[in-house]
């Protein structure tokens, strides 16, 4: 895939980048030498200097973006820092505009866009479209041909601030990140009075969701029974490496990610009295279906659970941003390589909270059978134990995270009202003996 600029890079971290490539080529790394070779221009593989300068780093990292010079990409950079752009909806999309927004992200060099199809290929997910491309034809034949196009304006469905917390994502915590692959975000924008709205890759040609059955055990959603144990693994080892470089960061207490994803039950709503009622309303309707045994556990969860959350975040360690709303529907594997490199999507609820509560979510949410479930659950764990370990988080024993994961089967029971989830988590919450932080029936 092409080197893209983020949709408002930040010049701190492009500069950073020209440092760290100067020092791994000052270190002989291999790579560094070779991206010193392709991208700058007076330099070959027979010819290049002992010593990199720091401006001759700058050149090769501005090339790699397509950039002629460092003042350039420094021009674009600086002309590229304004979020309040006008969202368009589906229907008010033209090339010109998106000629324009390409142009300015420094992807679209020479040419223009010549037309936009739209498929409706999300039925599921209002505001959320992909955009078949097609280009003038003095334009790069390297440009992407379809895009993923999100959108939210004042009155749809999809709460205005979870947009914004998604670009938040892709503006504040991708470019720390710049070695965890994401699906790219060729260009977001929003504005206080019309909504917001992101331009993503698509992975439709070079990745694939797991595949899905339509009987589930649990009845309603669909199971994913078909994926292997080793797709689980590597979810949960990309997740931990995520959460890793947040661990007990003074950011994740700011906001937006300290406050719950309006929309969308998670840990963070449990604060709410309100969100209480509406929970505990919820079960009541759902009574019949559940039976007695099941609402009353549900019930205890939805009640208790405020007071246990509140106790876990006053001891204020071993947090971090989580995604949510991880499951397998969200996760993209490469049609042909490692499942180690997956890509998962949808960051529109990431939030501080607990991180194997993504784990708990990722089983639970894939309406395994209670055996399988059971068959490959210590091994996800164990490899995303093992991962935070290996990016350096300290101070978390595995005993510390399973303490966590009753916690957070206990708060997924007692926030994701949905009758397929909590038949699917009940079995996990006696085997776990989440019923022991509860108390007293």
């Amino acid at each position: 895939m092409a080197k893209y600029l983020p949709p408002y890079p930040s010049l701190e971290s492009l500069q950073n980048q020209a440092k760290q490539l100067l020092q791994a080529h000052r270190a002989k790394h291999v790579d560094a030498r070779r991206r010193v070779n392709s991208a700058h221009p007076r330099f070959t593989a027979a010819d290049t200097p002992p010593a990199l300068h720091l401006a001759e780093a700058q050149l090769v990292i501005a090339r790699e973006y397509g950039f002629d010079s460092w003042p350039k990409l420094k021009r674009h950079v600086e002309a590229a820092t304004n979020p309040q752009v006008p969202v368009p909806t589906i229907d008010d999309l033209s090339p010109r505009w998106l000629t324009s927004r390409l142009r300015l992200r420094g992807i679209l060099f020479e040419g223009e866009v010549a037309g936009i199809e739209r498929e409706d290929t999300f039925p599921r997910k209002e505001g959320i479209h992909r955009l078949r491309v097609t280009y003038s034809p003095n334009a790069s034949p390297a440009l992407p041909s379809s895009y993923i196009y999100k959108y939210n304006t004042k009155g749809s469905h999809r709460p205005h601030p979870s947009s914004l917390r998604e670009i938040f994502f892709y503006r504040r915590l991708v470019p720390e990140l710049p070695d965890y692959r994401v699906a790219a975000c060729f260009d977001m924008g929003s504005t206080e009075s019309q909504g917001s709205y992101l331009l993503l890759e698509d992975l439709e040609e070079t990745h694939q969701v797991p595949p899905a059955t339509q009987s589930s055990p649990f009845g309603g959603w669909v199971s994913f029974q078909e994926a292997t144990v080793e797709q689980f693994e590597a979810v949960a080892r990309k997740m931990a490496r995520f959460q890793a470089r947040w661990w007990n960061d003074p950011i994740i207490h700011r906001e937006p990610l300290s406050a719950a994803s309006p929309g969308l039950g998670s840990l963070n709503d449990c604060g709410d009295s309100a969100n209480v009622s509406t929970s505990l309303a919820q079960l009541e309707r759902l009574t019949g279906e559940l039976g007695d045994d099941m609402t009353s556990t549900a019930r205890r969860c939805i009640l208790e659970f405020p007071r246990l959350y509140q106790d876990r975040l006053r001891v204020a360690s071993s947090l971090t941003l989580v995604h949510v709303d991880l499951h397998l529907r969200h996760t993209f594997f490469p049609r042909s390589g490692s499942p180690d490199d997956v890509v998962i999507i949808d960051w529109e609820t990431v939030q501080r909270s607990v991180g194997v509560s993504d784990i708990i979510h990722l089983l639970l949410s894939s309406m395994l059978p209670v055996d399988l479930r059971r068959s490959i659950e210590s091994r996800v764990i164990d490899a995303y134990h093992a991962e935070l370990l290996n990016a350096g988080v300290a101070g978390y024993s595995l005993d510390d995270c399973h303490a966590d994961i009753r916690l957070s089967i206990v708060g997924l029971i007692g926030t994701v009202i949905a009758a397929p989830f909590v038949r699917s988590s009940i079995p996990a919450f006696n085997d776990w003996e989440c019923g022991r932080l509860l108390g007293s029936r």
